[in-house]
């Protein structure tokens, strides 16, 4: 059995590259997945002082209803550079 769970070790984890001054930059499509990684990097970015989280994301014209609206409010979020 591991000494911590999957969310702590993923904390654990961007908090390092914080820690150790590399530029952390969260590829973003609006989906569940990549917008967890960025709820992740939030929390380690705040933790390690290191915010705000560079995002990227490559528009790519056609996008499920209610996409883009997350994509617009994401931006918007103080912690978030959005480029």
């Amino acid at each position: 059995m591991l000494a911590m769970n999957v969310f702590d070790a993923a904390i654990e984890r961007l908090k390092r590259l914080y820690e150790a001054n590399h530029t952390v930059v969260v590829s973003y499509s609006a989906g569940k997945d990549s917008h967890v990684c960025l709820e992740l990097a939030i929390i380690a970015a705040r933790e390690t002082n290191r915010l705000p989280v560079h995002v990227v994301m490559r528009d790519e014209e056609i996008m499920l209803p209610g996409t883009y609206e997350l994509a617009e409010r994401t931006a918007q979020r103080d912690e978030i550079d959005f480029h």
